[in-house]
């Protein structure tokens, strides 16, 4: 995982999701792929959760946090994060 002054960037961008006042709950939609394990291990340690679905097809990655949430969450809720495109000051 990539750090910043010794903190992995996933934690620091969290962190601020975490802010977000529209945001109810965080789940970080990552693929099964064996490279994702380091991932998925601070994810626990940090305690966040996350949903692991196939590599190709992020869609259906989102579909299935849907469908776990049991109707309680449209998939037009979703909000996908990257901090390449939404600026976090847009966020709030």
């Amino acid at each position: 995982m990539k750090k910043i002054i010794g903190i992995p960037m996933i934690e620091i961008i969290l962190k601020r999701l975490k802010k977000v006042k529209q945001a109810d709950e965080i789940i970080v939609a990552t693929s099964k792929n064996k490279e994702n394990k380091v991932l998925i291990e601070h994810l626990k340690k940090i305690k966040t959760n996350y949903f692991c679905g196939d590599e190709n097809d992020v869609l259906e990655r989102f579909y299935k946090i849907s469908e776990c949430e049991k109707g309680n969450l449209n998939i037009s809720d979703l909000l996908k994060y990257s901090v390449s495109y939404i600026p976090f000051e847009r966020l709030n």
